[in-house]
């Protein structure tokens, strides 16, 4: 895929990326980013044998962009904790494991001029959590649309 992206000057993102952390020296390179997982989903789904937060990890300490996703339905989106935490157990920094489902994620989709991001000019849903987001304990507190309050606990 890298080569066929630079030969057709292809913007592309590698998506699933099982295997990524064995290529990451090409993959960074070639600026390509990253959207990897899900990681709970049974071993035979999608041909993904080598399923692992370590190979985001990785991906992430070469500086390649890399969003965590769940691929819902076929794994519920609110695994997506789970999997971000999983990252943060395999020794990546929490700020940076925060970047796969925010910034991260913008950017790969091209609209961190508007999301992903808190600043001045930028649309920003928050989310307050009583503990830890990533452990799953954790639970949320309120949840501001808008600037306004539309949950809280």
């Amino acid at each position: 895929m890298l080569r066929l992206a630079d030969e057709f000057r292809l913007q592309v993102v590698l998506d699933h990326a099982s295997d990524a952390d064995l290529v990451s020296d090409e993959i960074k390179a070639a600026g390509v980013p990253v959207v990897y997982g899900p990681l709970f989903v049974p071993r035979d789904v999608m041909g993904r044998r080598r399923r692992s937060a370590t190979v985001a990890v990785r991906l992430i300490e070469r500086d390649v962009k890399v969003a965590m996703m769940t691929d819902h339905p076929v794994a519920p989106m609110r695994y997506l904790r789970l999997e971000v935490g999983l990252l943060i157990r395999e020794g990546l920094d929490w700020q940076k494991a925060m970047q796969t489902v925010t910034s991260c994620s913008a950017d790969i989709l091209g609209v961190s001029h508007q999301v992903g991001r808190l600043g001045p000019g930028l649309d920003a849903d928050l989310i307050e959590w009583a503990g830890d987001p990533w452990q799953p304990s954790a639970h949320v507190s309120m949840v501001m649309v808008n600037g306004r309050a539309v949950q809280t606990r």
